[in-house]
């Protein structure tokens, strides 16, 4: 368990970040949601989540686990995010494919630590233009992204149960 943080940096997020466009959530170094903002309440509401769901104290790096059985991208997602809680990488940014049955939608995910003033993540999901096509996500900038975090984080990780690998010829 990881120092807690202070309970000024959830009033300092909601001031920051409680009306920004991007889906944004607060982190501890633990995994666990300390607050979202109202895009990102929206978000899940909009996709299915029950209006009275609760994401505090959710564990983000659980809801990676289970996706990262069926989406090579929640394993990138995941090992970006440890990278930035565990392994003192200062960011992670990503692009990756939440397509609905109705709509096709390609994110940016952002996670940024907020060491050492507190010890705290914050991750954004910004929703790209629809201009974005599919061969942008393979872009050089992506790929080199993935590659640091295989390099700060070589070991596979092993998630309840499944063995998690960065390199895409490991999968």
């Amino acid at each position: 368990m990881t120092a807690k943080p202070p309970s000024s940096a959830v009033s300092v997020f909601k001031r920051l970040f409680g009306a920004h466009q991007a889906h944004t959530a607060l982190l501890d170094l633990d995994s666990r949601i300390l607050a979202v903002n109202q895009s990102w309440m929206r978000f899940g509401r909009t996709n299915g989540l029950a209006e009275h769901y609760r994401f505090e104290s959710k564990e983000y790096v659980r809801v990676c686990e289970t996706a990262a059985r069926e989406s090579a991208y929640a394993v990138d997602a995941m090992v970006g995010m440890l990278a930035v809680m565990n392994a003192g990488r200062p960011t992670f940014s990503m692009v990756y494919p939440c397509h609905s049955p109705s709509t096709q939608r390609w994110f940016r995910l952002w996670v940024q630590s907020q060491m050492p003033e507190s010890p705290t993540i914050i991750m954004a999901h910004t929703l790209l233009g629809e201009r974005l096509m599919a061969h942008d996500i393979e872009s050089a900038s992506n790929r080199a992204t993935l590659q640091r975090d295989a390099t700060l984080m070589n070991q596979p990780i092993c998630c309840g149960g499944v063995t998690l690998h960065r390199d895409p010829a490991d999968r």
